[in-house]
């Protein structure tokens, strides 16, 4: 279960194009990604890589930065502007 999650991130496919290719309904993928991002930091912060020059760079209005990658999926860039 976990290596599937951690082969999913680092793949770029959204969810649905992940579990398509590997034959896993869409539910179980995100039950599983829940999962393990429960597991990882039951705090509910998740440990993002530091990226490199080429970062996509969102500026709350509180101050807080923060970088992604600039390989990041429009669906999370999208989810962090919703915060």
């Amino acid at each position: 279960m976990l290596t599937m999650v951690e082969q999913w991130q680092s793949s770029g496919m959204t969810q649905k194009e992940y579990a398509r290719e590997h034959g896993i309904k869409l539910s179980k993928l995100r039950y599983w990604i829940r999962r393990h991002r429960e597991e990882k930091d039951p705090d509910g912060f998740i440990s993002l890589p530091l990226p490199g020059d080429n970062a996509i760079r969102l500026l709350y209005p509180n101050g807080i930065e923060l970088r992604l990658p600039a390989q990041t999926p429009a669906k999370v860039v999208r989810y962090f502007l919703e915060l």
